[in-house]
């Protein structure tokens, strides 16, 4: 009965989250002119309902904790706003209503994720630091000088306060078997939609994205671990469905009548996924960049109205950046924590070395991990290592594709030249593969981990498979057995993956939800007198008591205001 239950609850919440994010999505499209139209309509404004919520909520724990009563609210104002675009877009509903097929297939999908998703969190990380981020979300507001107390806690990720949201702290308390469920959830009923509509009309090369990349979320699914509050797996969902946009403003441009809405989407989705992982910022700045630069050559405008044009784009995204550089500020001193780029001196701020050195411990641990960082980062001796560690062994999740993606784009080379149609073609699909390079290259000099790059290797060959489907498309080539063919190609690394490991197939779960990890705590007074929480092995806390910590620092004092309450650091000499 317990499982019924908890998969009943998880079902509920995915649907109340849909409504109420469409609700959301409709007011803010109203309010700020984004007009959508088309199929993509739908699913675009319940995207746009999340990243304005997760805007609000980090405005909101500014002042106040992220409680049951605000995340109620939140969802209660959505679903009050749903109906009345029911009302004026009830076509566009029945569309997705009618097709049983499409309704069956994210039915059985969201059964699949919801019971994934009971399983036990196991992402070390969130062990370190992500449910301790959750917990102070839920029972303070933001806390000047976080990072003082452990440096993790300032990495101000915003996907935490989504987390936290769906908590409804303090009744539930089981945000994180939802927050990436429900994010993948929605990806994949996107992807099913465009599917069963793709096989109703010709072949497209814009959607063969999404259809090719449904393996990849199935992988997602099994061996990310969504039961784990990681933006890293949130991370991989909004890089595709960033690209995934990104592909149809550069295929329709500039026939599509609402190309930029599509753009300011894009930008605000792009802005979104900076705030929930910093590995973002490369790849989402070159799409946008790629997109206005694409724009500007269509519009044809005085160049003063066209800085007004992109700047009023620009509005909603600028805000969602300003608030969390803000969070940043207040947490650290440091708006992109961990670079000290913009860090101010305040009585909060985290020292600048102690800055550095968190910076340096990523980027070290990245190349080698457990060998001291001035070691790893003052040569190029950590390459060869590297190679043999990240990159041949992980043959199947980051060779493979690479070698994928060349030979399409080979293919694309020969195609091109055997053929007139070339001069009819959307010349900008070339343009494709530049934010999966630029992402990579910045992923090297960075945390060159495989894990922080995996939705992009894994995109790499699918977006190949687009240009290369383009060119087939306009020579009159493109069948549905070459597409079977090259589906069966690009994914077939997902198929071995699985083939070798199907534990997380096995092990999917009959049981409710698995709970959290406990450790034991020890208490440690700090010369102020403050008492913290310390674990006593290894330097997990999971989600215990407050304020705990595996960076003990006798020198941390903290002054408990109800408003920005504030840790901080006084040396002594």
């Amino acid at each position: 009965m317990s499982l019924l239950r908890d998969l009943t609850t998880i079902l509920i919440f995915f649907s109340v989250l849909t409504f109420s994010y469409l609700g959301w999505g409709w007011a803010v499209s109203r309010l700020f002119s984004i007009k959508f139209s088309g199929s993509e309509k739908l699913f675009s404004l319940i995207w746009l309902g999340w990243t304005v919520t997760l805007l609000l909520l980090q405005v909101l724990n500014l002042f106040v904790p992220i409680t049951a009563s605000w995340s109620i609210l939140l969802i209660v104002i959505g679903l009050i706003l749903a109906p009345i675009f029911f009302r004026s877009n009830i076509q566009d509903t029945a569309v997705f209503l009618k097709s049983y097929i499409w309704v069956a297939l994210t039915g059985i999908t969201a059964v699949a994720i919801a019971l994934l998703s009971m399983q036990a969190p196991t992402a070390y990380d969130s062990g370190l630091y992500h449910f301790n981020s959750i917990r102070w979300l839920n029972e303070r507001p933001i806390v000047l000088g976080l990072g003082n107390l452990h440096s993790r806690l300032a990495f101000n990720q915003s996907f935490f306060a989504f987390a936290a949201f769906l908590n409804l702290y303090p009744i539930f308390n089981h945000g994180q078997n939802i927050a990436n469920g429900f994010l993948l959830f929605l990806l994949s009923a996107e992807c099913l939609s465009i599917l069963l509509r793709q096989a109703k009309t010709d072949i497209q090369a814009s959607n063969t994205f999404m259809i090719f990349v449904i393996p990849v979320i199935i992988y997602l699914g099994l061996y990310t671990n969504i039961s784990s509050p990681a933006p890293d797996t949130a991370t991989y969902i909004l890089q595709i469905l960033i690209f995934t946009y990104f592909i149809h403003a550069i295929a329709d441009s500039p026939t599509y009548n609402n190309d930029d809405s599509r753009m300011i989407f894009v930008f605000i989705l792009s802005a979104t996924a900076i705030t929930v992982k910093l590995s973002s910022l490369v790849f989402v700045i070159t799409i946008s960049l790629l997109l206005l630069i694409s724009k500007l050559k269509h519009w044809r405008l005085p160049p003063k109205q066209a800085i007004i044009n992109i700047s009023k784009m620009l509005v909603l995204p600028a805000i969602i950046m300003m608030i969390w550089g803000l969070r940043g500020i207040l947490t650290s001193g440091c708006p992109v924590y961990p670079s000290t780029l913009g860090c101010i001196k305040a009585s909060w701020s985290v020292p600048t070395e102690l800055v550095k050195n968190v910076a340096n411990v990523i980027y070290s641990w990245a190349r080698l991990p457990r060998e001291a960082p001035e070691k790893v980062l003052s040569s190029w001796n950590w390459l060869e290592p590297w190679f043999h560690t990240e990159i041949l062994g992980n043959k199947l999740l980051f060779v493979y594709p690479l070698i994928a993606a060349g030979l399409c784009l080979i293919l694309c080379v020969f195609a091109s030249m055997r053929g007139s149609h070339l001069k009819t073609m959307n010349k900008y699909l070339f343009l494709l593969p530049i934010p999966i390079l630029m992402g990579l290259v910045f992923w090297f000099f960075t945390a060159p981990s495989v894990r922080f790059a995996q939705a992009l290797v894994l995109m790499f060959p699918i977006v190949s498979v687009v240009i290369l489907t383009s060119l087939l498309e306009r020579s009159g080539k493109l069948g549905i057995g070459v597409l079977i063919v090259l589906f069966l190609v690009i994914n077939l690394n997902i198929v071995s993956v699985v083939w070798q490991n199907p534990q997380p197939l096995i092990e999917i779960s009959i049981r409710s939800f698995r709970p959290v990890k406990t450790v034991r705590l020890i208490q440690r007074t700090t010369l102020a007198g403050l008492e913290v929480f310390s674990p006593k092995k290894d330097d997990q806390c999971w989600d215990s008591e407050l304020p705990c910590t595996p960076e003990f620092r006798e020198e941390l004092e903290f002054d408990d205001n109800i408003i920005f309450p504030e840790f901080r650091l006084v040396l002594r000499e």
